[in-house]
């Protein structure tokens, strides 16, 4: 039997500087579900074709959730453009994480394209 699959999304940061710190929210996240999930990684910093990727993951590979981390700031511009197009296409429920959603997670969960919040350490 499939193990259900989860897309873990890191947006851009900081549009033309190219960092590419870790991930490490994510990184943490994946090492825990990897037992239990089928884990797919989408880096937008990394990936022109993201929005190609997360289309296809969501129609052939079964996702039962998309997470996303996002600071506040320019990182959560791609993080809302990710969960529009996730939402524009699917059901699948969006879970967005991280600074933003734990400052501010009844802003964040208010989005109409995010369906779940994580405040504090996931």
């Amino acid at each position: 039997m499939t193990r259900p699959a989860v897309l873990l999304f890191n947006p851009s940061t900081w549009a033309g500087v190219g960092d590419l710190t870790a991930p490490w929210g994510l990184i943490y996240l994946a090492e825990r579900l990897k037992k239990d999930y089928r884990i797919f990684w989408i880096d937008q910093r990394l990936s022109p074709s993201w929005k190609t990727e997360v289309r296809e993951l969501l129609q052939e590979r079964g996702l039962i959730a998309v997470g996303i981390t996002a600071m506040t700031g320019i990182q959560l511009a791609g993080a809302i453009e990710c969960a529009e197009l996730v939402k524009s296409c699917s059901d699948v429920p969006v879970v967005m994480g991280c600074v933003h959603a734990s400052i501010l997670p009844l802003q964040t969960v208010a989005d109409p394209c995010i369906d779940f919040v994580v405040a504090g350490d996931g």
